[in-house]
């Protein structure tokens, strides 16, 4: 299971409703309570991260009167920060430009070079890491495709000067 952080577009824009038997509430098409929001209640993304986490506890609900309040603890499984939503093909053909928040430090210009991440007929190239924890192939997962285009004598690819796989 995947966490993100959501929060109303304005800070002090939420509303509590105690309705009353005297006040008229127009029903949805559930039967449900359809009071009017404005576009400011909207719920929007704080950031591109998402944490994949597992869910650690026991619910023991506790009612009091009509209300029953329980605590989620969750702990971070696999990779114990946040990783970003998008990939970095998106970044690198601006699609999706949602997905991604200031705090990754993201060069914004479309075909920069720390948004280039396809690279063709070329014998070496550097791709950039935008993440703020350490990477390298032992903490991360990375999934990289090469396509050879063509019958080749010799193709490297090194990661951080460690690991090298040639074909």
């Amino acid at each position: 299971m995947y966490l993100r952080e959501i929060r109303r577009k304005e800070e002090l824009n939420y509303r509590f409703t105690q309705p009353i038997s005297d006040d008229y509430v127009k029903l949805d098409k559930n039967n449900f309570p359809d009071y009017e929001y404005s576009r400011h209640d909207q719920q929007i993304y704080v950031n591109g991260k998402q944490y994949k986490v597992i869910f650690n506890g026991v619910i023991n609900p506790k009612q009091k009167g009509n209300k029953v309040s329980f605590e989620l603890k969750f702990e971070t499984t696999e990779l114990p920060y946040g990783e970003s939503i998008g990939t970095s093909l998106e970044l690198e053909e601006n699609k999706k430009v949602g997905l991604w928040s200031f705090d990754f430090n993201i060069d914004w210009h479309a075909g920069g070079d720390k948004r280039k991440y396809t690279f063709e007929n070329l014998s070496k190239g550097t791709v950039y890491y935008h993440g703020s924890a350490p990477n390298d192939q032992f903490n991360m997962y990375k999934k990289i495709t090469i396509i050879l285009g063509e019958d080749t004598e010799s193709f490297v690819w090194n990661l951080t000067h460690a690991e090298i796989m040639k074909i």
